[in-house]
C-alpha cells in the first residue's frame, strides 16, 4: 500500500511540474501569479474555464461568464458594503472571486 502511495505522489508531482511548465507558456501568467492571493491552481483553474482571455473584449463578460456579481446594499440616503455574489459555476465562480479580490 506504501508503494502504491509513493507511485501516486511521484505521478502527482510530475503532474504538477508540467502544469508549472505549460502555465508559465501563457503571457502574462507570470504577473497574475505574482498577485497576493493567487497561486498556480486557482490561475489554472480560472484558465482552464475562460479559455483564451483575447476572445473577451471586456472583464464584464467574463464576470457574467462566471455568474459573479456586484450587489450594493443600499437605501435612500445610506450607502452599504458592495459585496460579490456568486450564481453560476461553482468552480469557476471561486477562482474567479479569488482573482477578482487579489485585483482589488
Amino acid at each position: 500500500m506504501l508503494t502504491h502511495y509513493e507511485r501516486l505522489m511521484n505521478k502527482l508531482e510530475e503532474l504538477e511540474a508540467k502544469l508549472d511548465e505549460l502555465l508559465l507558456q501563457i503571457p502574462h501568467v507570470e504577473q497574475v501569479l505574482a498577485m497576493k492571493g493567487i497561486g498556480r491552481d486557482t490561475i489554472a483553474g480560472f484558465l482552464a474555464e475562460v479559455g483564451d482571455i483575447g476572445q473577451y473584449r471586456h472583464p464584464k463578460q467574463i464576470t457574467k461568464l462566471a455568474g459573479l456579481n456586484l450587489k450594493s446594499n443600499s437605501s435612500g440616503t445610506h450607502t452599504g458594503q458592495t459585496k460579490l455574489t456568486k450564481r453560476g459555476k461553482l468552480i469557476f465562480a471561486h477562482s474567479s472571486k479569488v482573482v477578482y479580490e487579489a485585483h482589488m
